[in-house]
């Protein structure tokens, strides 16, 4: 992400959602923290930037506070 912030890479923004749109009140994506990491669980409809290969910034509900949040990170893992 800092590279993102200083310009040199372009981040993807992953907000909408199938059946939701962007409205943040009906995001149904969720992130649950697994030791130091989260695992997000949900679908996104479009992905800003997506074809960039850099960091990813995307929105889910913390499944515990219902709070949602923007989870930050440089790569995409698979469970």
């Amino acid at each position: 992400m800092p590279a993102a912030c200083k310009g040199k890479h372009i981040a993807s923004f992953a907000f909408t959602e199938p059946g939701t749109g962007s409205d943040p009140k009906q995001i149904s994506s969720t992130a649950v923290k697994e030791g130091d990491h989260y695992v997000i669980n949900g679908t996104k409809r479009f992905i800003s930037n997506g074809t960039y290969p850099s960091s990813l910034v995307r929105f889910a509900k913390d499944a515990e506070s219902d709070y949602m949040d923007m989870v930050r990170t440089g790569r995409c893992r698979k469970n």
